[in-house]
């Protein structure tokens, strides 16, 4: 997806939008099975390092 977007083709928005589904589910089910191994969360602060204004 991130290849075809930075090659400025056209993209498919249902796609996308199945795509960012399809990773918040990856995301909240990797948090319960960590709640359930009782594996402490990493917790992310924003940086300009990693998230650049555009």
């Amino acid at each position: 997806m991130v290849a075809v977007i930075e090659a400025d083709e056209a993209v498919n928005e249902t796609g996308l939008i199945y795509i960012n589904r399809l990773s918040d589910y990856f995301f909240v089910t990797a948090c319960l099975i960590n709640l359930r191994l009782g594996v402490n969360e990493t917790v992310y602060k924003r940086s300009g390092k990693v998230f650049k204004n555009k």
